[in-house]
């Protein structure tokens, strides 16, 4: 997005007090740069047969069985067409920077908390990135430096989709990829036509492992799955570890493509009493690689991950339909993992390369498959699991002026649940989206 330093005028609103160092630049008392950015976005959405209840059709699954074939109605409203709109992914950012000190970094945050409005709930403000980093002197070809803060896992991943409401089922860099606190160590090396930022850290992961609480039936969060309705609880006792690789290289096909590689892990405690579970040891871990090409106008881009007791990492909002929970007991109250595979295709072309026409056009497949997944079905609350998930996307953008963007998307989700595992469960959804960013 396009930024742009603060007046002199919005400084002393937010800062208190600010000198001006030159012509359009604000600097704080530690001569530290601020400049304010931010976009003001919008969604108009239509879906039909899409899960996430009063939010619907904010999620990225169909409706199963349990909501399309019950109720007495032939087709229920939840699975007819649902219109929506919000604006909570307005977003507001400051990044500052101390070119004394060799330090940079990003406050950002957006109104998605509180359901952002939606269902008559109240649209809260929600950090986002909160983080500083320090550069160390070195050479042109050689900066090493260390991130303190919350900011995006130990990833590299990008995706084409102008969905940014829920994310398409199965893509790799989705909705539910998370930004975690960490302390990260890494270098900026620079060979010429080749890029390199190696990375290594200490993360806070166990968002990737478990949600928030959920359902107060069973167990905490998502976890209440499993066949003997012993509730397992999940914790951490140390941080997780990342590491992520991205290079960067010339093609001689216009941009420099980006080739990645990186894995997570997070050492869990879990417990569940009535089986007679306590504080056993496990190990979540993922892996990913991915690669973006562009060729003059057109990108090309792919990703694949693999993983084990991450399961809320995919990215796959599951609405009213839970994903399998990343650990689960089985009927000899012995726990088990479940494993995810996920990977997502996509395209891009972009006319203003092209012939400097203000339009691009995109789409893609994406899909997730959960293994060895707990299959019960919640009898209290009509539920069953999740277990596979794919989105067909495509989409066109007008960029009316340099700050004003325009989006039309249609995404095709398919959902297939484990007490009907043969049949698959359809949805259509309409997004149309405008956004000035500043």
């Amino acid at each position: 997005m396009r930024k742009r330093l603060i007046s002199l005028f919005a400084a002393v609103a937010l800062l208190g007090s600010v000198s001006i160092a030159s012509a359009g630049t604000v600097t704080t008392g530690s001569d530290t740069n601020i400049t304010l950015g931010g976009f003001v976005n919008e969604y108009f959405i239509w879906g039909n047969n899409q899960g996430g209840g009063f939010l619907s059709p904010f999620a990225t699954n169909a409706n199963g069985p349990t909501f399309t074939k019950s109720g007495g109605f032939t087709k229920p409203p939840s699975a007819q067409t649902n219109f929506n709109s919000t604006a909570m992914w307005t977003r507001l950012n400051f990044a500052f920077e101390n070119k004394t000190e060799g330090v940079s970094g990003l406050i950002d945050g957006d109104f998605l908390a509180g359901n952002g409005g939606l269902g008559g709930s109240s649209s809260v403000f929600r950090l986002r990135d909160a983080y500083f980093k320090k550069t160390f002197a070195a050479s042109s070809t050689f900066q090493p430096y260390v991130l303190i803060g919350q900011t995006w896992a130990l990833d590299t991943y990008n995706e084409y989709s102008l969905n940014n409401v829920s994310g398409t089922a199965g893509a790799v860099g989705g909705f539910d990829r998370p930004r975690v606190p960490q302390v990260t160590f890494g270098a900026n090396m620079d060979f010429g036509s080749i890029k390199i930022n190696p990375q290594i850290g200490f993360e806070d992961l166990i968002s990737g492992v478990q949600e928030s609480a959920n359902d107060g039936y069973e167990a905490y969060g998502l976890n209440y799955q499993n066949v003997t309705s012993n509730g397992i609880t999940v914790r951490t006792q140390m941080p997780g570890i990342g590491l992520n690789i991205p290079i960067t290289f010339n093609t001689g096909f216009g941009s420099p493509a980006t080739f990645y590689v990186n894995a997570e892990m997070q050492p869990v405690k879990v417990t569940s009493g009535n089986a007679n579970i306590n504080s056993e040891s496990k190990t979540s871990w993922r892996v990913g690689t991915g690669l973006e090409l562009p060729i003059y106008a057109v990108s090309l881009l792919g990703n694949v991950s693999y993983s084990r007791g991450f399961a809320f990492y995919n990215s796959f909002v599951a609405g009213n339909n839970p994903i399998p929970a990343s650990y689960w007991v089985d009927q000899n109250n012995s726990l088990q993992t479940t494993n995810a595979t996920q990977w997502d295709i996509e395209a891009k072309l972009d006319f203003n390369k092209l012939a400097q026409l203000p339009f691009a056009i995109a789409g893609g497949y994406s899909q997730q498959v959960f293994s060895n997944y707990n299959n019960v079905t919640n009898n209290t609350l009509g539920l069953a699991t999740s277990n596979k998930a794919s989105t067909i996307f495509a989409n066109v953008t007008y960029n009316m002026t340099k700050s004003i963007m325009l989006g039309l998307e249609y995404d095709r989700n398919k959902t297939y649940y484990a007490n009907d595992p043969n049949t698959s469960y359809n949805a259509n959804v309409l997004y149309l989206m405008g956004q000035y960013s500043f």
